[in-house]
């Protein structure tokens, strides 16, 4: 069976081509579709049922006014949203990129209940202006985690790789009610969830070094327990010849990570 994903494309999106072709040269039949057709349509859930995958991609989608992802996170809401967790709920797999994984996180995808001394609260990732500011575009070293790798198949058999990453607002930090209880220590707290969320294998990606102030230099995060996946760094900027060709720095890792990424998600429905 050769798989079917769905790009999504609009109101501010503009990476819809090149993650259309990574898609295609692996081996998958890609549609781009419109963000209010793709609304429209997904009313009706057979017709994501129809595919294996859907893709969110970077850009600025309703130009970022409202905050990086939210509007368009607004507009899946609702009755869509119920059917695009129905197709993951089926195995149908949701990558979400650089602004697509600030529309999963907007979404609360990857929001999650933590127990603290015998209470529970909730967690939520939130991707931020960069620290220290500034619109920041090059290539960086990602190592991938263990837990992980052996939960999101995505990561199959990846360790380290080179990718490219293009965004102001990346820095990835937690907000939620937990602060109160740790008595306003950020760090204390902040280690406190990197270490569940490392246990419950959410935590999918890490940057080598830090540059954008996130916490845990974390680049992308896995479902709990859907195929669901968002990721700051471009896997589809990182996948041509003509790109890595530019790469002149000798600490740059494995410049093939890209196509694995992407060969491993297509084979997945193979």
């Amino acid at each position: 069976m050769i798989p079917r994903f769905l790009v999504l494309s609009g109101d501010g999106l503009n990476c819809e081509y090149e993650t259309s072709r990574a898609v295609k040269k692996v081996g998958a039949n890609v549609e781009i579709i419109n963000i209010t057709d793709f609304c429209e349509k997904s009313k009706n859930v057979d017709f994501l049922f129809d595919h294996q995958g859907i893709i969110v991609p970077g850009g600025f989608s309703f130009g970022d006014h409202l905050g990086s992802g939210r509007i368009l996170a607004e507009k899946l809401k609702g009755e869509v949203l119920n059917n695009i967790m129905r197709f993951c709920e089926r195995g149908g797999f949701l990558l979400g990129i650089c602004n697509g994984f600030q529309v999963l996180c907007q979404l609360g995808l990857f929001d999650t209940q933590l127990s603290y001394k015998n209470k529970l609260y909730n967690v939520s990732p939130r991707l931020v202006e960069n620290s220290p500011a500034g619109f920041v575009d090059r290539w960086v070293n990602l190592n991938v985690s263990h837990k992980s790798s052996s939960k999101s198949h995505v990561l199959k058999s990846l360790e380290t790789g080179a990718i490219l990453v293009r965004h102001a607002e990346g820095r990835l930090v937690f907000a939620g009610s937990l602060i109160d209880a740790f008595g306003n220590n950020v760090d204390q707290m902040n280690n406190f969830i990197l270490d569940e969320y490392d246990n419950k294998g959410m935590i999918g990606l890490t940057y080598e070094s830090s540059f954008n102030g996130s916490v845990g230099r974390i680049a992308g995060l896995c479902h709990s327990q859907l195929r669901i996946f968002g990721l700051m760094p471009h896997p589809e900027s990182s996948f041509e010849n003509l790109t890595q060709q530019n790469v002149v720095s000798k600490n740059i890792k494995n410049l093939n990570f890209s196509h694995l990424f992407w060969d491993n998600l297509v084979k997945l429905y193979m």
